[in-house]
């Protein structure tokens, strides 16, 4: 495994963080959040906190899972497996997948063969997602940036934080949302060459509307989580060997 393929994951990770600390720091997104308080409307708030449930990480798994299930279940073809047996060997090879890369085997799962290379770049996309799930968590804790809705109501320093601290309050960068969204987005973007720039444009209107609704998140937190989920899915890509992969193209198991 070529190391120096992990610059460009750690740099947009880097870079991502960096940014975001800056903009809480300069506070500028502070003060983007508390304008946005003042102007507040419930309507608009109401549309973006819908765009917000899109970008949660469970309505993305859900969506892979379905959607990949649902293409697999359609190339079929002509084999000869039950229909129920197929779609539980796709299931068990998603955990199968996900133990492998908790493992740092960056393969595909051998319950996947016989699924077509697209439907199993969108699977492979849960395990990613989870990865990503984990990441954001981990960072939230270590870095305990109060939320808007602390500051907003509560009265909280918003340049005080709360290292290590387990309530939720206390869990506003990086943005888990964004980071979800992002990963879903950079990964299948890569898989899909022509879907890029939809999905990309996807990712920045969903992951954008979880400070917009106010209270959830700083434009710094979106910033950073936006870097966290690109950064996981280029260096998944990298280990697994796909950098110079495209849809299309045989990727061996």
């Amino acid at each position: 495994m070529d190391l120096r393929g992990f610059v460009l994951p750690l740099s947009v990770l880097a870079g991502g963080l960096v940014v975001g600390f800056a903009l809480w720091g300069s506070g500028l997104d502070v003060a983007l959040q508390q304008r946005l308080w003042l102007d507040y409307n419930q309507h608009f708030n109401g549309v973006m906190r819908v765009l917000g449930w899109l970008a949660l990480g469970r309505t993305l798994l859900w969506a892979c899972v379905l959607g990949g299930l649902g293409w697999a279940c359609m190339g079929r073809g002509k084999s000869r497996e039950p229909a129920v047996a197929f779609v539980a060997r796709v299931l068990v090879g998603i955990g199968e997948q996900v133990l492998l890369w908790l493992r740092g085997k960056w393969r595909w799962a051998l319950r996947w063969q016989g699924v077509k290379r697209g439907p199993r770049m969108v699977l492979a996309a849960i395990p990613a997602l989870a990865l990503t799930g984990l990441a954001q968590i981990v960072l939230k804790v270590i870095i305990g940036r109060p939320r808007p809705k602390e500051i907003l109501f509560n009265g909280a320093d918003p340049y005080t934080a709360h290292p290590f601290g387990m309530h939720a309050s206390w869990w506003s960068m990086p943005s888990g949302h964004s980071a979800s969204v992002w990963v879903l987005a950079v990964w299948l973007g890569l898989a899909f060459p022509r879907w890029r720039w939809v999905l990309w444009s996807a990712a920045v209107v969903l992951s954008v509307s979880r400070f917009l609704s106010v209270t959830p998140h700083y434009l710094g937190d979106v910033v950073a989580g936006a870097g966290l989920g690109a950064a996981v899915a280029l260096a998944l890509w990298q280990a697994m060997g796909l950098e110079k992969q495209t849809y299309g193209k045989k990727v061996k198991a």
